[in-house]
């Protein structure tokens, strides 16, 4: 948590002003950071840790230990947590590259240029990982918008390496408006009235909505921490998993093809941007399986002919996952030549070349 600010300059000395336009002294825009962030015994002590965790396991035995690491910091510096061969490092400083790039405007183009950005970035032998909301930011349906949660989840759950996860997300839960009166968040409370809002992360960090019951049934208590979200009774777990089909049965069918599938797990990573709106990609183990992930960010339709991206398609694949907006059944065979793809929606398509 907060990784960067644990070492600071030994010789105390003071930090340049940006000169940032808007900046008052009393902002962390008016200062450029160079003696209190980013220090390199903080990278030192991060390599110590892992050595540490190591040390730990072959004494001690039992599963690998995972070093997870916060840093609001350039891409340059994230990728030195990763550490190296010789004093390896954590091994998922999380990637907030996409949350912290992109918005309710970004396109298909930027959401795969920026990941691109992280992996040809990441050193060779990692692993890479995705974040698209926490407890620091606007969660990302309300970010991103509402419409292309289920593109963002599937993209979430189909990149290769670790996907995180926040919670709600996966039932689609949006930010709930906090007054002044109920907020908490000590960043927000020691404004005022009139721009709280603007530091508040309140919004993001209301009770987890698991059935229609008092409380959005998170406690059985007199009150909660935070207000529970208005759409709790309507939006919630309970409702979900009793939905033909729902936000959260697509979350489950892809953290079960992760868990079960080699070629989302470990295989191969290929893509490409067909237009401004859409991304195809192929996750794959040569010769065994493949699966070609469709998404677009857009409002328009298209029809996605997948052997022009990847010639060594077959004609036909089967849809093993679709966003709930999609109008192809899972599990029914689809023409690879003319996938119809609706506006903001999301496919995953499955070739098993063993059957072949």
């Amino acid at each position: 948590e907060a990784i960067i600010y644990m070492f600071e300059d030994a010789e105390l000395r003071d930090e340049p002003r940006t000169n940032a336009p808007g900046c008052t002294p009393d902002d962390a825009c008016y200062l450029n950071h160079i003696y209190t962030n980013d220090q390199p015994e903080t990278f030192d002590m991060v390599f110590q840790w892992r050595e540490l965790l190591e040390e730990y396991t072959k004494a001690k035995g039992g599963e690998p230990k995972v070093l997870l690491m916060e840093a609001y910091t350039n891409l340059q510096n994230i990728m030195r947590l990763y550490g190296t061969p010789e004093r390896p490092g954590a091994q998922a400083p999380f990637n907030f590259v996409l949350m912290s790039n992109t918005n309710i405007n970004s396109t298909g183009r930027d959401f795969h240029d920026l990941a691109q950005q992280w992996l040809d970035a990441m050193p060779e032998g990692n692993v890479a990982n995705w974040v698209l909301s926490n407890h620091d930011n606007k969660r990302l349906s309300t970010r991103l918008g509402v419409g292309r949660s289920d593109v963002l989840m599937i993209f979430l759950q189909t990149m290769p390496g670790i996907a995180v996860n926040y919670y709600g997300d996966e039932i689609r839960m949006v930010d709930t408006y906090i007054p002044w009166k109920d907020t908490l968040d000590p960043a927000a409370c020691q404004t005022n009235p009139e721009v709280f809002n603007d530091f508040s992360r309140d919004p993001v960090r209301t009770p987890m909505q698991w059935d229609d019951t008092k409380f959005a049934g998170f406690s059985t208590g007199n009150s909660t921490w935070l207000p529970v979200a208005v759409d709790y009774r309507i939006n919630n777990v309970k409702n979900q998993l009793a939905a033909p089909r729902s936000h959260l049965k697509m979350f489950m069918k892809l953290l079960q093809l992760r868990k079960y599938e080699a070629a989302l797990r470990d295989g191969t990573y290929d893509s490409a941007v067909l237009n401004d709106d859409v991304v195809i990609y192929r996750r794959m183990v040569k010769d065994v399986k493949a699966f070609y992930v469709l998404l677009n960010f857009g409002k328009s339709k298209y029809t996605i002919n997948v052997q022009s991206v990847f010639p060594e398609a077959p004609k036909t694949l089967t849809a093993v996952v679709t966003s709930l907006n999609s109008k192809i059944d899972e599990r029914r065979p689809v023409r690879s030549t003319a996938v119809p793809l609706e506006r903001e929606a999301g496919l995953v398509l499955e070739a098993n070349f063993e059957a072949v």
